[in-house]
């Protein structure tokens, strides 16, 4: 029986009857973790072990009706991986008829919800746009079918669609003042509380809540590059002796390929690698002649390296220039011209629909990075929308080391250059012997989000915290852009592009990772982090060395999981509450969040404020569509709101109504259409107004039923 036949109608009736809990249905999904113990937000110890057999739970009911009995009914689990839910309560032994309801009682309980469930069907569905309807443009935009973009319709020049991720912070939202009718949590008085919901350590968490890995090799889907068989101390050898080349359109063209050739005046073409070698075996003690010798194969490069002439003369000390000039340029330089040896696979391209794996050594991953740094990487300059890699990202430094892509402070980029020469400091000191796996993913099937029953899972929401710093050992999401790493190599200094310079092995993505479609995400498992920062965008500075203490799996990786989701930009924030956009984000949520391999073992989610900031979502809405797309695959979710209490406490509020309403996707999604069809098309063009708020409309509507339903008699 559904939330839109029993619980809208009901609910004060039966409260008057006193045995409001006792009838709720048991149909719906509600996910949990397999913690044996949860505590709740008000301190309570809540016994929750799945699979156990009977629980006891005494519940005290009051009313006139029943005459002040106190019952303790049993219950049975519905699912192993969903949570309990309050059946009807069965008839104890004979011979005990003390605690027993009175027939007549439960006939009129009966009686009451089946002529409500009509009743209430008809209200809740009144001006309802189903999923699968067909609307009129002026009315529900019900379809978004994820489309390829052709290599001439994308443009990186878009310099707020390419080149920056949504901003993690965003508007608050006053906090919503109403009474949930039972079990109501008084207000709290203390304005130091910093989290709601669950208590995180409840959540489940790698790597105590993983199963265990097959053992590592190469397959049609997962290429590996190094030697799956190397157990020794140390980094692993390539998975081939000699280097193979392959110069086409579905690997990755190298710079140390006999095919890549240069124009050389008076001499025709010549191989480029060569000239790489040539330029950069050389004693560097100035920024100007390393510019210099990038610069001699790489036609396209005319400006100078301003940002990167900053940092080494004018920020760094004169014992840290002296220590790059010394040793760690000496060792980036031996790193990138070791490519031939270390990588001696074609390293295939993640291609738009095609779901593939790929596994590099740490090792590998650096060798490619200080290519990157050294410009080396064949026809990734170019901004042209027609030339050969306009869908994929950037991955040379040149724009980094210029200084170029906005007009924001020169220091913005020195801070950036600062962190990632760290990462490059460390490994030349000391190579780590880890893996790292690019996963990209394409999914053909989604769940019709107007017929599922899941109701939302476990939920702490936190104004304390980052995600990069507090989500460890759950899959922390990438606000990202469709090309992956936005703004990391140029301008962009928010989320994403903060969490690419602290693990900078997530910046290898961009060499071979096309940009994403509606229904596409990439993972990243096993990034290690090298740095400490502070502020954020153009207050992002450098804060010294971090050391990573995650464990490592038995695959080398480090425990440490990223999963890349674009959001939907919206040039007219009204839009995001289509059905088809509202789908589309769903949609990409529930790509990233579910674990077709191991469900059951799953971590929480660690994110926030998932495209809003720069992409104008709104984030309780984004909030919504989090939990409801975590709901779907039975995950926890751990919500940072970046020091916005006023967010925090409306995501809880949000959350624990929903969740004392029974209240499953499918009602949500039906909710979600009604508030676009009242509130937002009624105005045009027009803006929402500011105090305009879901979560009010969801209250609303809720409530209304029940109010019009009160003076009935039965």
């Amino acid at each position: 029986m559904s939330f839109y036949e029993n619980s809208f109608g009901s609910k004060k009736k039966l409260r008057q009857l006193s045995i409001t809990d006792l009838f709720q249905p048991a149909q719906k999904k509600r996910c949990t973790s397999n913690k044996s113990e949860r505590t709740s937000s008000d301190g309570i110890e809540m016994e929750n072990k799945v699979g156990d057999g009977p629980q006891k739970v005494s519940v005290e009911q009051k009313s006139s009706e029943t005459n002040n009995i106190t019952q303790e009914l049993s219950f049975e689990e519905t699912n192993k991986q969903c949570n309990d839910h309050i059946e009807r309560p069965q008839d104890k032994a004979d011979g005990d008829t003390s605690d027993k309801l009175s027939q007549g009682s439960q006939d009129l309980v009966e009686a009451i919800i089946a002529e409500k469930s009509e009743r209430c069907r008809k209200f809740l569905n009144q001006n309802i746009v189903e999923e699968d309807d067909a609307v009129s443009n002026s009315s529900i935009e019900m379809s978004l079918k994820p489309v390829t973009t052709p290599a001439n319709k994308i443009k990186e020049d878009d310099t707020l669609l390419i080149y920056d991720s949504p901003d993690m912070f965003a508007d608050t939202f006053p906090t919503p003042d109403f009474d949930l009718g039972i079990d109501s949590q008084p207000p709290d008085e203390d304005n130091s509380v910093k989290w709601k919901g669950m208590n995180k350590q409840d959540l489940k968490t790698a790597p105590d809540c993983l199963a265990p890995l097959p053992k590592l090799e190469q397959t049609k889907y997962h290429k590996v590059l190094f030697d799956t068989d190397y157990f020794d101390i140390g980094p692993p050898p390539p998975s081939h002796g000699t280097y193979i080349d392959a110069w086409d359109s579905v690997h990755v063209k190298l710079p140390c390929s006999p095919k890549n050739l240069f124009p050389k005046s008076g001499k025709g073409l010549t191989n480029r690698w060569e000239l790489i070698e040539n330029a950069l075996f050389d004693d560097f003690s100035t920024v100007k002649k390393l510019e210099t010798a990038i610069k001699s194969y790489n036609v396209r490069l005319n400006q100078p390296f301003n940002a990167l002439d900053a940092l080494v003369n004018d920020v760094f000390t004169e014992s840290e220039r002296n220590a790059f000039f010394k040793k760690t340029l000496p060792g980036m330089i031996k790193l990138a011209l070791s490519l031939p040896s270390l990588i001696t696979q074609p390293i295939p391209l993640l291609t738009a629909q095609r779901t593939r794996c790929l596994t590099l050594s740490q090792q590998q991953c650096a060798c490619l990075l200080a290519n990157a740094f050294f410009c080396t990487f064949p026809r990734r300059n170019s901004s042209n929308p027609d030339s050969e890699y306009a869908n994929y990202p950037t991955i040379n430094f040149n724009r980094l080391l210029i200084g170029k892509g906005s007009c924001r402070p020169i220091g913005h980029h020195v801070e950036k250059l600062k962190t990632l020469l760290h990462y490059f400091e460390r490994v030349v000191n000391e190579m780590p012997s880890g893996a790292v796996t690019f996963e990209r993913r394409a999914l053909k099937d989604f769940p019709v989000w107007s017929k599922s029953p899941s109701k939302l899972c476990d939920v702490h929401v936190t104004s304390e915290g980052f995600i990069e710093d507090d989500g460890a050992g759950m899959l922390r999401v990438d606000f990202a852009n469709k090309f992956i790493g936005g703004g990391v190599l140029s301008s962009g200094m928010v989320q994403e592009e903060i969490l690419f310079v602290l693990f900078p092995e997530l910046i290898v993505s961009r060499l071979f990772s096309e940009v994403m479609d509606d229904n596409e995400c990439v993972f990243v498992t096993g990034a290690e982090r090298f740095s400490n920062y502070t502020g954020y965008s153009n207050q992002f500075k450098y804060d010294g060395d971090h050391v990573d203490s995650n464990t490592r799996d038995t695959w080398r990786r480090k425990i440490s999981y990223f999963a890349a989701l674009d959001a939907t930009y919206f040039s007219q924030p009204r839009n995001q509450y289509k059905a088809g956009s509202v789908r589309r984000e769903l949609n990409k949520l529930y790509c990233g969040f579910q674990d077709a391999v191991n469900p059951d073992y799953a971590p929480a989610i660690a994110t926030g404020n998932w495209g809003c900031g720069a992409f104008r979502g709104n984030p309780v809405f984004k909030a919504l569509l989090q939990m409801m797309a975590a709901a779907a695959v039975c995950r926890d979710i751990c919500y940072f709101t970046f020091g916005d209490t006023a967010l925090m406490e409306t995501i809880y509020d949000m959350h624990r109504f929903i969740t004392s309403q029974d209240l499953g996707v499918d009602d949500l999604w039906k909710l979600l259409c009604q508030y676009n069809e009242r509130r937002v098309l009624p105005l045009g063009q027009k803006m929402l107004p500011e105090d305009d708020d879901i979560f009010e409309f969801i209250k609303e509507i809720v409530c209304c039923y029940d109010d019009s339903t009160d003076n009935e008699e039965y």
